[in-house]
């Protein structure tokens, strides 16, 4: 914040201009900041359709969008992702 301030009246009179950044990282590279979650929802990258002649159970990859996962994150996209500068206006008068 900075403070600007000048005598009217012989009374002091003070202007404050305020800036805040959320998520500096964000605001420093696009990468930086951001979230990631587990890809398919739920948390699960394998599914457990059954079991092997033996008795084993299988796992496979989940299918998403009708093919199957490529990579366990994905990035999230919600606020907190993201940076935001604020400013901030105050006049002061005694």
């Amino acid at each position: 914040s900075q403070e600007i301030f000048t005598d009217i009246v012989g009374r002091r009179n003070s202007l404050q201009l305020r800036a805040d950044i959320v998520n500096v990282g964000n605001f420093l590279n696009k990468d930086w900041g951001t979230g990631q979650r587990i890809l398919g929802g739920n948390g699960q990258i394998l599914t457990n359709p059954g079991v092997d002649t033996q008795g084993r159970a299988t796992y496979r990859l989940k299918i998403v969008n009708q093919k199957f996962i490529d990579k366990t994150f994905e990035q999230t996209a919600g606020r907190s992702d993201v940076f935001e500068i604020q400013l901030g206006v105050r006049y002061n008068f005694n």
